[in-house]
């Protein structure tokens, strides 16, 4: 137990200097949700911002204000006006709106001091009024515009945070209440982030609350993990009115996305260290959507062997794998695929071709941090799919205990007799491993795996 538990310290060092070279000089969004502010653990989620602002980091600050100013307003018995989501600020309520922004910037700001960092409250915003539409007049509530880029790298580069109020001013000076998702939005987008988060107070995005198509990542009944595609799916699949800030925060976190933001995260601020949980782990704690490919299957080559190793020992051991050496890999490796995760290798399998019309699968072995995340299916899947573009009629692999499992992919227990000779003839009756089958020319099999 020891030594496994010095190995999981050793992969999370490993995995912390990755992301460390991986991020420094990126530009990282936070919008932050007013509801922590007054939190108790919200001086740590401000020490952590501030960790990763001193590892070089350039970090970008969004508070979000709505609870306070709604309670702002409340307390001077000011009416507070709503449509479609979108607060209706007239020019009565705007220096209200302004002065909670404004506030609440100043407390982030302070907690920011308190940890040694240097940061700075600016009017970065040019902005422009919605106008009126369906007949409703939005008066002083207002639309990004334009983002004064040039000036906010100035301040990046002179080891600032800067901090952005939800409000933004016209070009005559007029200020607009902006809504600070869409602030978060924009910004990012503008500076090029690599990761825009929106750090709330609840778990991303929960699969049980949405209808979702198949193929999404759930984890503890959180959505984990979506492409911008699947993002796009679960919108269309689900009516605005149903969760709605759920919705709010994907429909943002998908035109982020897509406009070049690489990955964005919803994840829980109340939960200590989330920050730092989500940007140095592979495993997320909330939703992460993603533009560039978070997760990629390769071709293995000799410098991988070490981590081929270091994956299958722990079935070799149990019994599951049979022990290859070095050397053996090493004539075997060009046979060898692995599942990717920034740049860390996570899985490892194998597909040998025969001479006849059979192709081998063997030495799948997924980290066992990464079980239970479907990425053993999908290099599987990947195998069978090369397996039907070189014309096989059958992919079969040995195994003595995940039986159950590869016939939820389709395999079917066969006999040794369909083995090819030289397989056969080197069958161990000792282990007596189980033969399953997959039959290439099902016209269903072929229209999954294709």
């Amino acid at each position: 137990m020891e030594n496994e538990a010095l190995e999981n310290q050793v992969d999370t060092i490993r995995q912390t200097f990755g992301y460390l070279q991986k991020y420094k000089n990126s530009i990282f969004v936070i919008q932050i949700y007013g509801r922590l502010i007054p939190h108790p653990l919200f001086p740590l989620l401000i020490r952590d911002i501030v960790l990763l602002h001193n590892l070089g980091i350039k970090i970008m600050l969004i508070p979000e204000t709505r609870l306070q100013i709604k309670s702002h307003l409340e307390f001077f018995k000011k009416e507070i006006q709503e449509h479609n989501g979108v607060r209706i600020t007239t020019k009565e309520l705007i220096p209200y709106v302004s002065r909670v922004a404004f506030d609440e910037a100043s407390k982030v700001m302070t907690i920011l001091v308190e940890n040694g960092a240097n940061s700075v409250i600016g009017n970065w915003i040019c902005a422009r009024g919605r106008g009126v539409l369906g007949g409703v007049d939005y008066q002083s509530s207002g639309l990004v515009d334009k983002v004064d880029v040039a000036s906010i790298m100035k301040i990046l580069e002179n080891d600032m945070i800067p901090i952005f109020p939800n409000i933004g001013w016209s070009l005559t000076g007029k200020p607009y209440d902006i809504s600070s998702h869409e602030l978060a939005l924009e910004v990012s987008v503008a500076l090029g982030a690599e990761k825009l988060f929106f750090v709330t107070d609840f778990n991303g995005i929960l699969a049980k609350n949405l209808t979702v198509p198949q193929g999404v990542a759930v984890s503890n009944s959180t959505i984990s993990q979506i492409t911008i595609k699947q993002a796009k799916q679960i919108l269309d699949a689900n009516p605005d009115d149903k969760v709605a800030e759920e919705l709010e925060l994907l429909r943002l976190s998908y035109k982020a996305a897509k406009n070049g933001v690489n990955r964005v995260h919803i994840v829980n601020g109340d939960l200590d260290g989330i920050l730092l949980k989500e940007i140095f782990s592979n495993i997320g704690h909330g939703t992460m959507i993603y533009s560039n490919e978070y997760d990629n299957i390769r071709k293995l080559t000799h410098l991988d062997i070490s981590e081929i190793l270091r994956i299958t020992s722990p079935f070799v051991e149990k019994g599951v794998l049979i022990e290859r050496s070095n050397e053996e890999i090493e004539e075997m490796i060009d046979e060898f695929v692995g599942y990717e995760v920034d740049g860390i290798l996570h899985a490892c399998a194998a597909l040998h071709f025969y001479d006849d019309e059979s192709a081998e699968i063997y030495c799948v072995a997924v980290d066992s941090v990464y079980s239970g995340m479907g990425i053993g299916k999908k290099i599987v899947s990947y195998l069978v799919s090369r397996s039907l573009s070189q014309n096989k009629s059958r992919c079969f692999l040995l195994t003595t205990q995940t039986s159950d499992w590869f016939e939820e992919l389709g395999f079917a227990e066969g006999s040794v007799e369909i083995l090819p000779v030289i397989k056969r003839e080197n069958y161990n009756k000792k282990r007596k491993s189980r033969v399953m089958v997959l039959d290439l020319k099902n016209p269903d099999i072929q229209k999954k795996f294709r």
